[in-house]
C-alpha cells in the first residue's frame, strides 16, 4: 500500500469532506517526482555532450596547455552555444522538483526524527542545490571566478550532504524507516563520490602543473562520473519514500493531520 506524503500548500477544494474538511488534492507518486528531478540533468548532460562532439569538438577540447585531449569537460561543454541554453533550461526545470523533494523530506522526516539532524540535513541539501544552480547559470565563459567558486561550493556541500544524510539514515534505520541494504548503498555511493572528487582534484592539479597530454580528458571523465554518482545518491535517498504519494491540502487539514 502506498503511503501519503505531505506538501503543505493552499489549494481549492475538490469536494467537501465528511467533517467539513476539504479533500486532499493528489499530485503524483514521489518516485515520479524523483525520476523527473534526476532525468533532467542526466538527459541535458547527454544532449550537450553529443552536440559538443558534433558541433564544437575542437573548441571544447581546448585548454590553456594546448595539448591533445579526447573528451571535453562538462564545464567546457555548457559554456558553448547552444549547449549552455540546453543545460540552463534543464537545470531551471529541475530546480523546483528538487525544492519540492527537499520540502517533502523535511516534512516527512520531522515526524520520524525530531532532532536537529532533520533541518540540518535539508539545509545542506539546499546549499548544494543553490551552488549547483549558480555554476549552471554562470558558465566558465561568462565569469570563470564565479563559476569556479560555485563549483568548489557545490562539491563541498555535496560532500557534506552525503555525510549528514548517511548519518541521518543511520538514525532512521534505528526507527525502522529505512533498510540496512539502502543504508549500505548510500554509504557506497558516498565513498565513491569522495574517491572520485579526490582523484579529479589531483588530475586537475597535474594537468595545470605539467600539461600532460590526455590527462584533462581523464579529469573530464571523472567529472561525468561524479555527476552520475551524485544523481545515484539522490535516487537512493528518494528510495526511502518510493511508496509515498504527494498531495496538497489546506493548512487547517495539515494541522489536524499532525494533531
Amino acid at each position: 500500500m502506498e503511503k501519503e506524503g505531505v506538501i503543505s500548500m493552499s489549494a481549492m477544494p475538490l469536494t467537501s469532506g465528511i467533517a467539513g474538511h476539504r479533500d486532499r488534492i493528489y499530485l503524483m507518486k514521489f518516485s515520479n517526482l524523483s525520476f523527473v528531478s534526476n532525468i533532467l540533468p542526466a538527459a541535458a548532460a547527454l544532449v550537450c555532450t553529443v552536440v559538443s562532439f558534433l558541433v564544437h569538438f575542437d573548441s571544447s577540447l581546448y585548454t590553456h596547455c594546448g595539448v591533445t585531449n579526447f573528451l571535453p569537460s562538462l564545464s567546457s561543454i555548457i559554456s558553448q552555444t547552444p549547449e549552455k541554453y540546453v543545460w540552463k533550461s534543464a537545470m531551471a526545470l529541475h530546480f523546483w522538483p528538487r525544492i519540492m523533494i527537499m520540502v517533502f523530506y523535511y516534512q516527512a522526516n520531522r515526524l520520524r526524527d525530531t532532532s536537529l539532524w532533520t533541518p540540518a540535513v535539508e539545509l545542506v541539501f539546499l546549499m548544494e542545490l543553490c551552488s549547483l544552480m549558480v555554476l549552471s547559470v554562470v558558465t566558465s565563459a561568462d565569469n570563470f571566478s564565479i563559476h569556479r567558486n560555485a563549483f568548489f561550493a557545490f562539491v563541498f556541500f555535496a560532500a557534506v550532504h552525503k555525510l549528514v544524510r548517511v548519518q541521518h539514515s543511520r538514525r532512521l534505520l534505528l526507527r525502522n524507516y529505512t533498510t540496512l541494504r539502502r543504508l549500505h548503498k548510500k554509504m557506497v555511493a558516498a565513498a565513491l563520490f569522495f574517491v572520485s572528487v579526490t582523484a579529479a582534484a589531483l588530475l586537475y592539479y597535474l594537468h595545470n602543473r605539467y600539461c600532460i597530454p590526455g590527462l584533462y580528458s581523464v579529469f573530464a571523465l571523472l567529472e561525468y562520473l561524479i555527476v552520475v554518482i551524485n544523481l545515484t545518491f539522490h535516487n537512493l535517498v528518494a528510495s526511502d519514500f518510493n511508496d509515498h504519494l504527494i498531495y496538497m491540502q489546506p493548512p487547517e487539514y495539515y494541522a489536524m493531520y499532525n494533531s
